[in-house]
This record gives C-alpha cells, structure tokens and sequence, in this order.
C-alpha cells in the first residue's frame, strides 16, 4: 500500500472516530447552494476566471465552475465567496 493511500485511510479513519466532517480532513470545498439563487464555497483558494456568465474558482484538488446568468459576487474572503444570480449548475473540474 502506498503512503498516500495509507495516509488517507488514517484521516477517513480519523474523521469517523472524531465525527468531523469531511471538508475539514480533505481540505475540499465546502458548497451550499440556495435555491439556485446563491452558492456559498468554502475552502477555495482563489478566482481564476470571472464573468456574469461564469466564475472559476481554485481549490486545493482542482478547480470548480459556477455557471448561470447575471453572476455577482456578494461577498468574498481568502476561503470563503458568496455568489448571487440565476445559477445554473456547479462542476467540478
């Protein structure tokens, strides 16, 4: 067994014996999506594109995508964004 796949067993393993979640192990965004009319991501790690159309956000496996129409950002921090408008999906990339 690799050292990965062992390490990552530990933090599953962790995880289920502290009851932590998920998201605060693996360091992965965190997405909450209202009513199609706002998505808040925490855990990201940066913009890397910006449009009313699209948003494109970096985090520590990849990045994800925010699509919809009339896309604003409402609130921003170094982990956290708040995005309003029609949204239309978010993918994983």
């Amino acid at each position: 067994m690799s050292r990965v796949r062992a390490f990552e067993r530990l933090q599953n393993l962790a995880a289920n014996l502290l009851e932590l979640p998920k998201d605060a192990i693996y360091d992965v965004p965190r997405i909450t999506l209202i009513g199609g009319l706002q998505v808040f991501i925490e855990n990201h790690t940066g913009i890397l594109e910006f449009d009313h159309s699209r948003i494109r956000l970096s985090h520590t496996k990849g990045e994800l995508q925010v699509t919809g129409k009339r896309l604003v950002i409402k609130y921003i921090q170094p982990r956290e964004i708040l995005i309003e408008g029609e949204i239309n999906g978010v993918k994983f990339g």
